[in-house]
């Protein structure tokens, strides 16, 4: 993927701050235009703010934003449901300050170095302006695994980069001090107790008026802009996709992703019964040979200006390109869904370290020894970094707003922007009274049972686990996966065994890397290695 650079940034050198030049750091700030987010600019005589919302809440605009920011009342914006991202200066009182919203899709990376400061949702755009790069191993060990899944971190691979998380405030003043703030309160997230509805019956037709309200204001907020939908044949897409219907947004088209090598949520004689029934209109999209490290020739053509992402995944890219058809469109999707039926388990918030530790050493039932050394494995699950870290709480799931740091330059470039309803905290506060005979592990059969109206037979099947989709690179990439272990860079920092997993592909012992853990680790492991080879990283 050729990323076109046209991404939010704002560099600033603090002697403009300090001198109240406020049109000289205005002039340094880069705020391409959309329809969806909307971006913003709002400014008086010694501030401004400026950025990007889509609100899902209540009416917000610029001028209420900066009235807010004026004020200091930071978490009045951290829990407004939105998509936010705010960059306010005020000369007056010498500081900078940056908020970035709940939901957690835009990415906001930042450096402070040499008497400049730099902020953007691309990566590169922070990197290509520092003169030096030190590796963050704890970091690097954390992107292999795909870490940043399960647990927020302001870190990135380079110490000189860091990130804002999701509901966070990043503070800068005139002397270069730095501070970054959760702005949502755990214990605020543990202080309602409800009790449990009685019934299934009476639980599930409360989820789907709430869920009902909630896609609709979700629809509302991008009125006027084209819809489209993502479908699988799982319950998650077909519960949006049908109250997309419901609400009456006009006509939308679903897009179907399929193959005969993914077994997770994709028969496509189940989506098509299912579209019959309902009147969906949905286009099916063969991506059999879109499969992780499929594009060799895009591979070789890359400058390495991606961050470490799923870019892998060549599939998400041309999907998000598919259904843009070169203009910008809401795209309605069922992430959240895993995350929602849990919600009620507030064991995640009452304890984030430990969870994330626990998590963390599950691993090791991946057989992880299989790729990562001894110091890899010293530095993975070393207690004393999960005392160090801060927890940054937010209503959504990790694993959601990850989403964000992971995709958003395919949806950026596209066009394309995500509304995930499913992960709106409005619909967790009905969960949360989920009856006890559902907090079972295959709860959704036991919700969704109750609604044939909604959901046909064939939709009550057992969730495969990874496919052979995924795992396809392991097979048809060996040339690939040889050549990049053989200048192995996290090989040479004795966090891999890279000569051994080289030597078993060369001997053709490749079996044990498709199983299903071993296999994601071995996608991490080549997107970071890439990554470094290609920016000669060493």
């Amino acid at each position: 993927m050729k990323l076109n650079k046209n991404y939010f940034e704002a560099r600033i050198n603090i002697n403009n701050l300090r001198g109240g030049l406020l049109s000289e750091i205005i002039s340094e700030v880069k705020i391409p235009n959309r329809k969806l987010p909307r971006p913003f600019f709002v400014q008086d005589d010694h501030s401004f703010c400026v950025g990007y919302f889509l609100s899902y809440d209540a009416h917000l605009d610029g001028d209420l934003i900066l009235s807010i920011c004026k004020r200091g009342d930071w978490k009045l914006l951290a829990n407004w449901i939105a998509d936010l991202l705010v960059l306010y200066v005020d000369t007056r009182a010498g500081e900078i300050k940056v908020m970035n919203g709940q939901t957690g899709k835009f990415p906001c990376f930042f450096s402070v170095e040499e008497g400049w400061v730099t902020i953007s949702t691309s990566f590169f755009n922070v990197r290509r302006h520092l003169r030096r790069l030190d590796i963050n191993l704890d970091e690097v060990v954390d992107s292999i695994v795909w870490n940043q899944a399960s647990f927020t971190s302001e870190s990135t691979i380079f110490k000189q980069i860091r990130r804002l998380p999701p509901a966070a405030l990043l503070s800068i003043d005139r002397d270069l001090k730095t501070q970054m703030s959760p702005l949502i309160n755990r214990l605020d997230m543990l202080k309602e107790r409800v009790e449990p509805f009685q019934t299934a019956e009476e639980f599930t037709s409360a989820l789907l008026d709430r869920v009902l309200q909630v896609v609709k204001r979700h629809s509302q907020a991008v009125n006027g802009s084209r819809i489209a939908a993502e479908l699988s044949s799982g319950f998650d897409s077909g519960l949006v996709v049908y109250m997309l219907k419901n609400v009456n947004v006009g006509q939308f088209t679903a897009y179907t992703d399929y193959s005969p090598y993914m077994t997770e949520d994709t028969n496509i004689d189940t989506v098509r019964k299912f579209c019959q029934k309902h009147g969906i209109v949905d286009r099916l999209n063969d991506i059999s040979e879109l499969f992780p490290f499929s594009e060799i020739k895009k591979l070789e053509e890359s400058k390495g200006e991606d961050y470490v992402t799923d870019h892998g995944f060549e599939n998400h890219w041309w999907f998000h390109r598919t259904v843009s058809g070169g203009s910008e469109v809401a795209l309605f999707t069922g992430d959240g869904g895993d995350e929602m039926y849990g919600m009620y388990d507030d064991t995640w918030i009452r304890f984030p370290i430990q969870f994330n530790y626990l998590s963390t050493v599950g691993l090791e039932s991946w057989n992880i020894g299989e790729i990562l050394t001894d110091m890899g494995k010293d530095i993975l699950f070393g207690k004393g970094r999960y005392s160090a870290k801060t927890y940054y709480p937010s209503p959504f799931s990790s694993s959601v707003t990850a989403l964000g740091q992971l995709y958003f330059p395919t949806f950026w470039e596209t066009g394309v922007w995500p509304l995930r309803p499913l992960a709106d905290p409005r619909i967790s506060e009905v969960i949360k009274q989920i009856p006890k005979s559902l907090r079972v592990p295959n709860k959704r059969h036991e919700i969704w049972r109750l609604r044939p109206d909604i959901f046909i037979k064939e939709q009550f099947v057992p969730k495969a686990g990874p496919d052979r989709f995924g795992r396809r690179f392991i097979d048809e990439r060996q040339k690939l996966i040889i050549e990049v272990l053989s200048n192995s860079v996290l090989g040479s920092w004795g966090l891999v065994k890279a000569k051994d997993i080289r030597d078993d592909f060369v001997k053709g012992k490749v079996d044990k890397y498709k199983a299903g853990g071993l296999s994601v680790l071995m996608l991490g492991l080549l997107v970071l290695e890439l990554y470094l080879q290609k920016n000669n990283i060493k």
